[in-house]
């Protein structure tokens, strides 16, 4: 038995890592993977042996009902910001959204942002600290504690808006655009005026910090407002924004800016060195306070007034001077990339860095973690492997990124040395068990050491960004791979396309003919196990911005020769999401429901409808899964002949800008897997 399951992401609200600029037909940027096989691994068609052995299902395992599994650690912190209540605590990370406490950093909630990146500054309400703004290049708004968000939109001319700096003085929010232009709304961002402008940061990624701090504004008792551009110097307003004049002609670092009362602190400097700045009268005159023989990557006046900071590998205070944090969490990864730092009224000391939080009540003597709730449940997407039945990995829209369990889902870490956020489709190579293939953001990218490192690639470099979504890895010729992108909306390619290589990303070519010239997504793609030769392509809508959701795809196509050349399939439903494949049985998730080949995909049927469409299917043998809204599970034990009921408590919702589920069966039939945002990853026994 052969399992493939294309369980891709519809709909997500990221942005894309960097571009590259590899020749689309040369070699890949991020350097081209050995053609030959990987250990453990066969280039001749034939099976080899999962290099992990045999692993036991759990024992365990209810099969009545779903267990959730809540240990999938969040993090990668870059900003906290106490409120002035003292308790309420906000933190925020470049990718992974935004996380509330309401008890001075001891527990935590995910807040149901719309988009899960803070490229820009979080801002948090004096009087009211449920009152949190926050950018994502678009300028996000909650009043509610974070259960809801508005978008805002500055009355900015330029092509594409990019808000970085925010800050509160009462009800006003100040917000800053990359070009260097200020706004202001006095109405919690109903409306918006503009105001005096300072120079656009000279640099707009700051080492050591993935929020591009270039921009950040801050306001002191006195309503003045200060603005760091990065590279250019500290500039401060004192009539509200209407003008701006340079109080500080030093290369500034944006985000390293600091307000108590009327004390303010900003850091500048090098790769290996910080000068710290302060003035006592809002900005009006600076003196160099502090030298830091090392890169601070954020700074705090503590309420005591002493300056503390951090560095990659731990943190800087006036009176101690520079410190390693070490330690490791109860999985035995290493604390590091310190990143946000800020105090509590009862001298709590709170880091963020790569895996959540940590605290220190002695100064920083010692350090725990404070990251107990800070969990993922952002999951969306399931991938196994078809050589390695207790391989399973999960993906998010847009925060952690790939979770990767090799214990049926016992236990989950995130893969090392790898960018894996945005994670749309991942599958281990079923003549190659070593290797692993992941589509994320504009980057597919490649493990032959079973997710220990990592080799990025990409399809194409001429300039033109792409966004990859399908993906197929060949049953018997590890070597060849098929990714599809999307053709419309940010950070896409310029149409739809189908992208193949045969030497494992070392050149690629572009496939199609008889596809449709189209702007939506080549989404769901899959080899037919029995027949390779054999491709089928499912198409998505790929919706407006960054949110793949509304409008209907282009249906399915059909290859006879390995997707040289693709003719259409006589199908009811126009967009599919997945395609998967049991006992020479072929199954769909598609916007009507799930459907059913038997001839290889020349024909298909409606075996279950659902008006809200079915989100995933999986299978193994006779027995079919499908996932959706309207139905919840549902299981079929005679290939979608019947269904009955299989949601146990698992409530089947989707997430506030998202349309995927995950679903999936271990290779071997033991374990069924969801993933559903707002509710995570579980799992249930299959018998």
């Amino acid at each position: 038995m052969f399992l493939l399951l294309l369980l891709l992401l519809p709909s997500m609200a990221c942005r894309p890592l960097e571009y590259a600029d590899p020749d689309q037909e040369g070699a890949v940027d991020g350097g081209a993977v050995d053609s030959g096989a990987a250990d453990g691994g066969a280039t001749d068609g034939g099976a080899a042996d999962c290099p992990l052995g045999d692993v036991a299902p759990p024992a365990d395992l209810p099969t009545d009902d779903w267990t959730p599994q809540v240990g999938l650690q969040a993090g990668d912190i870059e900003q906290i910001v106490v409120a002035h209540d003292g308790r309420t605590v906000w933190a925020g990370s470049a990718q992974n959204g935004l996380w509330r406490s309401d008890d001075g950093g001891e527990s935590w909630d995910a807040a149901m942002v719309p988009i899960t990146h803070t490229y820009g500054q979080m801002a948090v309400h004096r009087a009211n600290p449920a009152i949190v703004a926050y950018s994502s290049g678009q300028g996000w708004i909650s009043t509610d504690a974070g259960a809801s968000f508005d978008a805002f939109g500055l009355p900015w001319t330029g092509t594409e808006q990019d808000v970085r700096g925010l800050v509160f003085d009462g009800d006003t929010l100040y917000a800053a655009e990359l070009s260097g232009e200020v706004f202001r709304s006095d109405d919690l961002g109903v409306t918006w005026a503009a105001l005096g402008s300072v120079p656009r940061p000279a640099a707009e990624k700051d080492a050591g910090h993935d929020t591009n701090p270039d921009l950040w504004l801050a306001v002191t008792d006195s309503g003045d407002l200060l603005a760091a551009s990065s590279g250019n110097g500290l500039y401060r307003s004192t009539d509200r924004g209407e003008s701006f004049s340079l109080v500080l002609p030093v290369s500034v670092f944006g985000g390293l800016l600091t307000v108590r009362g009327d004390t303010v602190a900003v850091a500048g400097g090098s790769s290996t060195a910080t000068d710290v700045y302060q003035s006592t009268d809002g900005g009006a005159t600076w003196t160099l306070r502090a030298h830091v023989d090392d890169r601070l990557t954020a700074l705090h006046l503590d309420a005591d007034g002493e300056l503390v900071g951090t560095t990659a590998t731990g943190w800087w205070s006036e009176s101690g001077g520079l410190a390693t944090i070490d330690g490791a969490d109860a999985d035995g990864r290493p604390f590091g990339a310190f990143m946000a730092i800020a105090d509590t009224p009862d001298g709590t000391l709170l880091v963020g860095h790569r895996l959540g939080v940590l605290a220190s009540t002695d100064g920083g003597a010692t350090w725990s973690p404070r990251t107990e709730e800070m969990v993922d449940v952002d999951l969306i997407n399931i991938g196994l492997h078809p050589a390695c039945p207790s391989v399973v990995f999960t993906g998010t829209q847009c925060r952690s990124g790939l979770y990767m369990s090799t214990d049926y889902g016992g236990t989950f870490d995130r893969p090392p040395g790898a960018a894996l956020h945005y994670t749309m489709a991942t599958f281990g190579s079923p003549a190659a068990p070593s290797e692993i293939w992941s589509t994320a953001d504009d980057v597919l990218w490649w493990s032959g050491d079973l997710g220990q490192t990592w080799t990025a690639m990409r399809p194409r470099s001429d300039g033109q960004g792409v966004h990859l979504h399908g993906l197929a890895v060949h049953p018997r010729d590890p070597a060849t791979v098929l990714v599809g992108s999307v053709g419309s909306g940010d950070y896409a390619d310029d149409g739809a396309h189908l992208y193949a290589t045969h030497d494992r990303g070392a050149t690629w070519k572009v496939l199609g003919g008889g596809l449709p010239d189209s702007e939506e997504s080549f989404h769901a793609i899959h080899f037919v196990t029995a027949d390779p030769d054999i491709v089928l392509l499912g198409t998505f809508p790929a919706g407006e911005g960054v949110i793949h959701k509304g409008g209907q795809g282009d249906g399915m196509f059909r290859s006879t020769d390995g997707g040289q050349t693709w003719e259409p399939v006589d199908q009811p439903a126009p967009s599919i999401e997945i395609i998967a494949e049991c006992a020479d049985t072929l199954y769909a998730a598609t916007d009507l429901g799930a459907l059913r080949s038997t001839d290889r995909g020349e024909t298909w049927e409606v075996v279950l409808d659902s008006a809200d469409g079915v989100k995933s299917v999986a299978c193994h043998g006779d027995t079919v899964l499908a996932i959706a809204t309207d139905l919840g599970v549902r299981r079929s034990d005679d290939r979608g002949e019947s269904w009955a009921d299989w949601s146990g408590s698992l409530q089947v919702t989707l997430g506030p800008i998202n349309n995927q589920l995950g679903l999936g069966i271990s290779p071997d039939g033991q374990v069924a897997y969801a993933a559903v945002p707002e509710q995570g990853f579980a799992m249930r026994a299959m018998q």
